[in-house]
């Protein structure tokens, strides 16, 4: 039971030290743990983890893990969050909840750069980290999907989830975008676009870009279908 919980610390590009507080029980093979999940400081995908707290419940089944975090809460690039998280392993699967707030835009392009599955980028692209979108924004995420173990560390795959980003005024080289919303469905291949509004802040006549259709996660995928609509 120790090494299935610890070694959520060998997930991919996620780095830090646990410390607990658990509470054990349970004969033979099936022990269980209740307690606190603390993690001081973690670095995943290139943004820093602060603080974070978490209800734990941890249990054997027939020799398969299952871990439950509730009330997960902390910062993420500097920016609050919320979470739970559960983990079955006699069904093979994951469900995860998350909220963020006032997160930096740029610190999101930054781990959407890290996070990434598309081959290397050309030479002559500029990489996300370094475009100058700047603003705030808030994220509501909700996925499940399935894992496997190993010996060293769980390897996960997301089935479907839903993502929404949403920021009062999104600015680039300083100039006014206006506000952002966002409604994504998210899939093994494809970013469905269920909407993707920009608004300026003008009363009269204010500009509005509209995107929808989808988006291959990966560049050398056909199933690109994206339609843009501006007005004013």
């Amino acid at each position: 039971l120790p090494k299935a919980v610890l070694n959520w610390q060998n997930v991919n590009n996620t780095k830090g030290i646990l410390s607990a507080q658990l509470h054990v029980s349970g004969e033979g093979n099936s022990p269980s743990a209740k307690g606190e999940l603390k993690l001081a400081i973690g670095y995943s995908y290139g943004a820093t983890l602060r603080d974070v707290d978490a209800k734990v419940h941890a249990q054997l089944v027939n020799n398969n893990p299952f871990i439950q975090l509730t009330d997960i809460k902390g910062t993420v690039a500097q920016a609050p969050f919320t979470a739970n998280l559960s983990m079955d392993g006699e069904k093979h699967s994951w469900t995860v909840s998350a909220d963020a707030a006032d997160l930096p835009a740029f610190q999101v392009l930054n781990i959407s750069q890290n996070f990434s599955i598309l081959p290397a980028a050309d030479p002559e692209s500029i990489p996300l980290s370094q475009l100058t979108l700047r603003g705030k924004l808030a994220a509501h995420f909700d996925a499940k999907g399935s894992v496997n173990f190993t010996d060293s560390a769980p390897s996960f795959r997301m089935t479907d989830g839903v993502l929404k980003v949403t920021s009062p005024q999104l600015s680039w080289h300083g100039e006014n975008l206006g506000a952002l919303q966002t409604d994504f469905k998210l899939t093994p291949r494809l970013l469905h676009i269920q909407q993707a509004t920009l608004r300026t802040s003008k009363i009269t006549n204010p500009r509005i870009i509209q995107v929808s259709g989808d988006m291959p996660w990966n560049v050398e995928d056909s199933s690109l279908n994206t339609a843009v609509d501006v007005q004013n």
